[in-house]
């Protein structure tokens, strides 16, 4: 009879030892995947923040490239060049010409 105690405590010392084990084993688990969720997040946020920056650049390049192209900055430009916007009559149009169907080939 004692015999069968001392199997049994064993048993059960063994089943408390093995569930202390799983159990700490599950937190360190656990521990781990918490910390690389954490750090999963901030990268992530680091990046939304680096995508916001890099959207507020661009509007502010699009911005400036609209004002570079305007035509009261073209005309500032030219007059700081020493250019004039051209007069009626100096302006040159020329009639629309067709090249000839042999223009650009090599003749025998």
């Amino acid at each position: 009879m004692k015999r069968r105690r001392g199997v049994r405590n064993g048993r059960r010392k063994v089943a408390l030892a093995l569930t202390v084990a799983a159990l700490v084993g599950s937190l360190g688990i656990s521990v781990r995947r918490s910390a690389q969720g954490t750090q999963v997040a901030a990268e992530l946020a680091n990046l939304q923040r680096e995508e916001r920056a890099l959207e507020a650049q661009a509007v502010e390049e699009w911005i400036r490239v609209d004002s570079l192209e305007s035509r009261e900055r073209v005309l500032e430009s030219a007059a700081e060049l020493g250019l004039r916007p051209s007069m009626e009559g100096e302006i040159l149009y020329l009639p629309e010409i067709t090249a000839p169907s042999s223009a650009g080939s090599a003749g025998p």
